[in-house]
């Protein structure tokens, strides 16, 4: 788990494996393919932040997407949690 205190990311897990979700918020729905694609800076992002210490981590990643009524605001929610997931 990570928590964000006064402005910076405190790193709060073990050294085991972590799945991350990466939730884009949108006015549309995109295909997966296409989904992938929109998220690979985000995930690239996530990726350099957790490997920072350069310690090893098994990460297995989730891609979604969530339609959202307000128009032309895109955000992308990152959830990460300890332990491998199929997917």
């Amino acid at each position: 788990m990570a928590r964000v205190a006064s402005g910076r990311v405190e790193q709060a897990w073990a050294a085991g494996p972590l799945h991350i979700v990466l939730t884009r918020l949108a006015d549309d729905e995109l295909a997966p393919e296409v989904l992938r694609l929109h998220l690979e800076s985000t995930r690239s992002g996530v990726e350099s932040w957790l490997l920072q210490e350069d310690k090893p981590l098994a990460l297995t990643w989730q891609y979604e997407q969530r339609v959202q009524e307000a128009k032309r605001n895109y955000l992308v929610e990152v959830h990460i949690a300890e332990g491998a997931r199929s997917v």
